[in-house]
């Protein structure tokens, strides 16, 4: 009993992680990837279960995600460069922005 007297009085400036999850009564949720479909660079579906490479693609993803510089990801600038679908969408929430902002500035 000792022993996990001492570990959470560690924890407490060592591992605050392990303290959060314990005092929450929460376990950690590990992912595991065993499996992983993958597009070559021709654009076709491939899949690989070498946890080497899953390793790698899964880090390069994670890393990579959210970043304004990939190719992938197409730029939009105006509400005209949306889908047909959303471009009422966000033409409204212009709209309610200047509203807003007329608001404000009154």
């Amino acid at each position: 009993m000792n022993f996990y007297i001492q570990r959470r009085i560690s924890d407490l400036t060592d591992n605050q992680r392990r303290m959060i999850n314990s005092l929450l009564n929460r376990t950690p949720k590990l992912i595991t990837l065993d499996k992983l479909q993958i597009r070559d660079k021709n654009n076709e579906i491939s899949y690989t279960i070498d946890p080497n490479e899953i390793e790698k693609l899964a880090r390069t993803h994670f890393q990579t995600l959210g970043n304004p510089n990939m190719n992938q990801v197409p730029t939009l600038n105006d509400p005209s460069d949306l889908p047909m679908e959303w471009q009422n969408i966000f033409l409204l929430a212009d709209h309610v922005r200047s509203q807003c902002s007329r608001k404000i500035k009154n």
